[in-house]
């Protein structure tokens, strides 16, 4: 059964998105552009303060200023198109789900609603839809942002002062071990709540 869970989940991830699969990698290719306009501000910055400022010519301070407002305007460009494009996506999956889902309720006999509870129905059209928008719309995004941070960083002070960047990259398989173990920890706590709110309602 655990094996089979990450196969469901991967064809129904791509089945949602359908026709939405070019927006979806559009919004994550512009996550990655406004990290990296991003970093690009910072090291800019840096090269004012460390590098610029000891200079007593003032045209190379205009031009790294410019630069730094180019990367800032660039990045709230590309934060507006991330946020366009995972509306667009969050939106049009919930569409596709509401309407498969309508149709699968029209295709049910009249048993299956006889003996379903009406709550559970307005459960799976309500809550569940709602909680699969966020996923699309704010969970993978942030996720994605998450990791390109991350890496993205992680090249930056590389490049700037490897040493640095190797005892700073201790931390992160301590941190994944401990997120992952608290995680795990409270989706099987939140599985013993269900199960025992399911049976509570049976009897």
């Amino acid at each position: 059964m655990s094996k089979e869970m990450p196969e469901k989940f991967q064809r129904g991830f791509w089945k949602l998105l359908h026709s939405l699969r070019g927006i979806f990698f559009f919004s994550l290719f512009v996550i990655g552009a406004a990290v990296s306009m991003q970093i690009a501000g910072q090291l800019l910055l840096r090269n004012i303060i460390d590098d610029i400022l000891n200079k007593s010519t003032v045209y190379p301070i205009i031009v790294m200023v410019l630069f730094y407002v180019g990367t800032a305007a660039a990045r709230g460009l590309f934060q507006f198109l991330n946020g366009r494009s995972t509306a667009m996506v969050s939106e049009g999956v919930v569409r596709n789900l509401r309407n498969r889902l309508f149709d699968q309720i029209q295709k049910l006999n009249f048993m299956y609603h006889d003996k379903m509870k009406t709550g559970e129905l307005i459960q799976r059209a309500t809550n569940d839809v709602d909680s699969i928008r966020r996923f699309y719309g704010e969970q993978i995004p942030g996720l994605s942002r998450i990791i390109m941070m991350f890496v993205f960083n992680f090249v930056a002070v590389l490049y700037l002062q490897w040493k640095l960047a190797l005892v700073s990259i201790i931390i992160a398989p301590i941190i994944i071990v401990i997120s992952a173990t608290f995680f795990k920890r409270i989706h099987n706590s939140f599985e013993a709540y269900k199960e025992i709110v399911e049976r509570h309602d049976l009897s």
